[in-house]
């Protein structure tokens, strides 16, 4: 074979050398100045992860023992060589390593040369101490000092050190690796090769291995350049002996001074040969650069070694370390030595796979294809490869199409772009209509296309698209059609062309080594290239798309309104039903614009003669019903016979090899398709430990697939819908789909955080999805995680004021509870407790009064009536007497607690203050309004003292003791308090923290008792603004804000802006409460008074009499609302009565 490479030769930019081609590693030794080896390597090896990192971000950090393969040293170089190629460590830890080793080495030695009574040289170092600290490195490496340097298995690196066999002066390989030709080889461990090589006479005694005895192998080959190129030659080429050829890139790393050579053992013969071994070290350098001269100029052989500042280091001097390392940074910052690593750098980063023992015959075949090729005629005619006519039916996609060929088609290169997106999402529809775009506008441009759906479909297109371009020795036996077209397309004479790649979504295909059984180089080494040339791939992932083209790829999203009805239009035969636009939007929506699923529905609608309304019913049906239609196939030309195309199914394989590659990417999908598909938290997903990395890759591998869309502005992400149904259909088909809503539901009711202010971001982020898969029911009664995430959840819309949803969820805990564990239970009670407390909110207070009295009995049956909770339930009856008007009810109950919290606690404890508290309260209702201010103060002072004076329970003292002033009509001194507690609770809790919401809301109450109305409707229009931002428009508190605001308008005469927001609150609350809560009955109060200012008096009182007799129905005809009421109907009804407006409101007597 001739030496210079056939591919330069030709001028092909593809050669199997390129990807394939022997990497050749050579490791001199000279004691600890293999220090300065390893800094050279370092600096290559880094050099080489970065533009490869460049190249491609998830790369992995490559190891000398993955790039080369053979490594050969001797002595320091030979101990290096195994620790990076048999031990396989990267280069840091190698460093760290030697340098320990050489410590411990040679820190022991006793100094000059030490010579015996007849003139032998005695070693000056402990070989026992070398023979430690190597079983060291070993050990540390998970390995056995005692395991063999060949152990039988297919070597990935080989590896070979250098040692001299001291009766004959030869130097002898110790391989990790055996060759059939040699019938005596040394059989060593790793620890004996090891020493083998490295007892450097003077230094360490000989090692015997199977009665051999071996000394340093560099007092023969130190640089053991020669020595690698001889290996080399047996194992690749033994029958030719043309290496060179073969060889894509040789490393020999020197380690900067040269080696002493001599193998007697008296000072006499080490004398003798001093001045011999000061050259052959560089000499045997020399040697081989004359004869790698062109490989050295063409960037395929490269020396490295210090020249400068290493001469005066011996070989045992392990303190010399720092002068070591600056004489080799000052060597790598030489600009001629940086360029000469840039090359080798670009040569290395080309080396895709171990090099096979039958690379010589790869090569001459690679070389026989060039020769045919360049036989060939040089006239172009254009060749067409496509498997689909051209779809006429194509819409839309302008923007796409045009992104691509700016991109595809550029002058001086081979492009390679990606395209990617969902499966189903129109991938292969837009390229085909590029290929048959392209036919037009480049006549002379040929086209082929390669369904990359499998292997044997991937062969079927290579052997047709050889056909059509009858191409020599296609029909030989064992023709390589890949390389044939590979060839034949690299070549200028084939003109332009465009290759298309289509569902490339199996990267194992195309990068792993035997993907095609007969061949060693991954089929994306085997893609042509020429400037003329474009390669264009369709995948499911971002991820793949960037292995293939890893700066120019394009993302293909879902389609625009307008295009995906464009599309429906044009696939509809029956052009009469879609006369309905609102029938043909909903229909898209369900379709989340997804041409596979508008092309099956149309596909199903022209078979069936159906209506848009009669398909969508269809998909506004049962989960089972829905993806009965969706797993409907339908004919389509323009797709591979050998897929499935329903909605319900195109996405299996990729379920299939996400579980396969990223099983943590498949628990989320799962997870993901059991809850509410849109607004996903991030932090919603199971995490628990798992790193922060693992959780980040499974999320890229789901964007990836385009399965998850992430919010630019938040850690939000949302499933798509129809992915959410096939992932269910394949956990269905899996018989797993009932596991995973259990374990998503237990993880929900894990995870789920309490009703506390403080969390209300989260819990309403989490809401929908608990919600969702509570509505599943398909939960065993006997699972303790479904009532407790009913009551968290229960507990939370309460808080959101969603009472009635509330009520429900709540009721649903209460009796699960109450089966499960027994109507006792404390788990009973609480949510027996919640439930009580939403009928108090909610008014209806029978229900609530009879819960709160069966918690009574409970609890003071099963703790004892002074237990804290028998109290604390007695305490809540007793404000559900206070919102009935059973005020005495209410105090008598409330006495008892507090006399029973007294003697148990202690006057001070915040127990029995928040008795006191409550007491003052209902003397607050009663109107004994001195009673009520003194033991609101002695509560205020206590708390002060116990809790401090801007604990949040001092401060609502404070806010209680305000409320009395204003009772009392004490308004400045309430405005000085109110005004304190806001600047205390805007300094605890925020600005907008409800609390604050509540004082500005008095402070605004206490200018309007003061007629400052300016001032109170611009603090209440604050109050309302944050209200809304932080609560909703629809929330309770909201609604009760506006009300105020409404009330503030009336009072400053503007009627129509007060009757405008007091319908809009009215309706409201109608609508969300429901028409006889107490809420709604106020606001329908204030309307009727409004409709009374304006002189609207038969609407005003018909309204009122309605809301009376609801009142009634509801609160009961002794409430003090109820009477309020029927007082004012017969005061607006008294004909002797006068009414008269002050302020805009009504003034009633009586």
């Amino acid at each position: 074979m001739p030496n210079e490479t056939p591919a330069v030769r030709d001028g092909s930019k593809e050669s199997p050398l390129d990807s394939d081609g022997l990497c050749l590693l050579s490791l001199d030794g000279g004691g600890v100045r293999g220090l300065s080896t390893l800094y050279i390597l370092k600096e290559l090896m880094d050099g080489l992860n970065h533009e490869r990192k460049k190249a491609n971000p998830n790369s992995l950090r490559m190891k000398p023992c993955d790039i080369f393969d053979l490594i050969g040293g001797t002595s320091t170089g030979g101990l290096l060589a195994i620790m990076l190629g048999r031990l396989e460590m990267d280069v840091d830890q190698c460093i760290s390593a030697y340098t320990e080793l050489m410590e411990k080495v040679f820190s022991k030695s006793s100094g000059g040369l030490r010579v015996g009574l007849k003139g032998n040289i005695k070693a000056r170092c402990d070989s026992e101490t070398l023979h430690e600290a190597v079983k060291t490195v070993v050990i540390s490496c998970g390995m056995d000092p005692d395991d063999r340097l060949c152990d039988g298995r297919p070597p990935g690196c080989r590896v070979f050190v250098c040692a001299t066999e001291k009766s004959s002066q030869e130097t002898i390989h110790l391989r990790s690796y055996s060759l059939s030709r040699e019938f005596a080889e040394a059989t060593p461990t790793i620890g004996e090769a090891a020493l083998a090589t490295s007892a450097a006479t003077s230094f360490f005694e000989p090692v015997s291995i199977s009665g051999r005895r071996f000394v340093d192998g560099g007092l023969s080959a130190n640089n053991p350049a020669e020595e690698v190129e001889r290996e080399a030659s047996d194992i690749w080429c033994a029958d030719t002996a043309e290496l060179m050829s073969l060889v894509k890139c040789f490393v020999s790393v020197g380690t900067g001074d040269p080696g002493m050579k001599g193998v007697n053992d008296n000072i006499k013969g080490i004398t003798k040969t001093l001045l011999e071994m000061a050259t052959e070290t560089e000499k045997t350098a020399d040697r081989i650069a004359a004869r790698w001269r062109k490989y050295h100029e063409d960037g395929r052989y490269f020396r490295f070694n210090v020249q400068q500042g290493l001469q005066g280091v011996d070989m045992a001097e392990f303190r010399e370390r720092e002068k070591i390392a600056g004489a080799t940074c000052r060597y790598l910052k030489q600009t001629e030595l940086q360029s000469r690593m840039r090359k080798c750098v670009r040569n290395l980063q080309g080396k895709q796979n171990k090099t096979r023992l039958d690379f010589d015959a790869t090569m001459n075949k690679h070389c026989e294809l060039i020769s045919q090729l360049r036989l060939r005629p040089r006239n172009h005619k254009p060749c067409r490869y496509i498997p689909f006519e051209c779809n006429d039916g194509f819409v839309g996609r302008n923007a796409e199409l045009a992104e691509i060929e700016s991109k595809l088609f550029i002058e001086g290169g081979c492009s390679k772009m990606a395209v990617y997106g969902l499966g189903g999402i129109g991938k292969t529809q837009i390229v085909l209509e590029l290929a048959y775009r392209t036919m037009e506008k480049r006549p002379d441009c040929s086209i082929f296309w390669l369904p990359a759906i499998s292997v044997d479909a991937m062969k079927k297109a290579y052997l047709d698209i050889g056909r059509q371009l009858q191409l020599p020795g296609l029909d030989e036996k064992d023709a390589d059609i890949v390389a044939l077209l590979q060839q034949h397309l690299s070549q200028d004479s084939s003109g332009q062309w465009l290759l298309i790649i289509d569902n490339a979504d199996d990267v194992d295909m195309w990068f792993a080594s035997g993907a095609d059984t007969a061949r060693s180089t991954p089929l994306i080494k085997c893609l042509p290239r020429s400037s003329r040339g474009s390669i264009l791939f369709t995948t499911r992932t971002l991820k793949a798309a960037i292995k293939y083209a890893p700066t120019n790829t394009v993302k293909i999203h879902q389609m625009n309104e307008d295009d995906a009805k464009q599309f429906l239009h044009s696939e509809i035969l029956n052009k009469t039903i879609l006369q309905f636009e609102e029938a043909q939007a909903a229909l898209l929506h369900h379709l989340a614009f997804l041409p596979l699923a508008i092309r099956q529905a149309t596909a199903y609608i022209n078979e069936n003669d159906t209506s848009l309304s009669e398909y969508l019913e269809l998909l506004e049906g049962t989960e089972e019903e829905i993806l009965e239609v969706l797993s409907e196939d339908f004919e389509d030309e323009g797709r591979y016979s050998e897929t499935k195309n329903p909605v319900a199914v195109t996405w299996l394989i990729s379920f299939e090899q996400i579980r396969k590659r990223d099983p943590l990417a498949a628990e989320y999908l799962s997870f993901m398709s059991c809850i509410e598909p849109k607004a996903i938290p991030k932090t919603l997903l199971p995490s628990h430990l798992l790193s922060k990395i693992k959780v980040q890759r499974a999320l890229g591998t789901l964007l990836a697939y385009s399965f998850v869309a992430k919010r630019p502005a938040d850690e939000l992400l949302d499933l798509h819908s129809l992915v959410r149904l096939a992932t269910r259909n394949w956990l269905k088909q899996r018989g797993s789909l009932g596991s995973h809503m259990i374990k998503a539901m237990r993880h929900l009711a894990n995870v789920f955080p309490s009703c506390d202010e403080c969390n209300r971001a989260i819990w309403r982020a989490y809401l929908p999805h608990a919600m969702c898969i509570l509505a599943a029911k398909c939960f065993s009664s006997n699972d303790s995680y479904q009532p407790q995430l009913l009551l968290s959840v229960g507990r939370c819309l309460l808080e959101d004021g969603r009472y009635n949803e509330a009520e429900r969820v709540l009721q649903e805990s209460t009796d699960m509870y109450s089966k499960r564990l027994g109507e006792e239970h404390p788990s009973t009670l609480i949510s027996m407790s919640a439930l009580a407390y939403i009928y108090s909110r909610q008014k209806k207070l029978e229900l609530a009064q009879e819960i709160q009295e069966q918690l009574i009995d409970k609890s003071s049956k099963i703790f004892g009536e002074s237990h804290q909770e028998a109290l604390r339930c007695k305490n809540n009856l007793a404000l559900t007497y206070q919102s009935q008007g059973r005020l005495e009810d209410a105090e008598e109950l409330l006495e008892q607690v507090l006399d029973k919290r007294r003697k148990r606690f202690g006057e001070d404890h915040p127990a029995t203050l928040e008795s006191m508290f409550r007491l003052a309260s209902c003397y607050w209702h009663q109107r004994r309004l001195k009673s009520a201010q003194e033991l609101f103060e002695r509560v205020l002072d206590k708390r002060r003292r116990v809790l401090g004076e801007n604990h949040p329970d001092t401060l609502t003292s404070m806010d209680n003791l305000a409320r009395t002033y204003c009772r009392q009509r004490h308004f400045k001194d309430a405005e000085e308090l109110y005004k304190q507690i806001l600047d205390k609770r805007r300094k605890v809790l925020g600005e907008d923290h409800p609390d604050t919401l509540i004082s500005m809301g008095n402070l605004a109450s206490t200018y309007r008792n003061q007629e400052r109305p300016k001032d109170a409707e611009e603090l209440f229009e604050q109050v309302l603004d944050k209200r809304r931002k932080a609560l909703g428009e629809d929330h309770p508190n909201t609604l009760t804000n506006m009300r105020i605001l409404a009330r503030s308008y009336r009072n400053q005469g503007r009627l129509n802006d007060a009757e405008e927001l007091y319908k809009h609150v009215f309706d409201k609350c109608r609508k969300l409460l429901d028409e006889d809560h107490p809420l709604t009955l106020t606001n329908m109060q204030d309307l009727a008074v409004i409709y009374g200012c304006r002189g609207r008096d038969k609407e005003a009182l018909d309204l009122m009499c309605k809301c009376a007799q609801a009142s009634q129905r509801t609160l009961g005809a002794d409430h003090r609302d109820t009477r309020r009421r029927f007082r004012m109907i017969d005061t607006w009804q008294h004909p002797g009565i006068k009414r008269h407006l002050l302020f805009g409101r009504y003034k009633v007597k009586g």
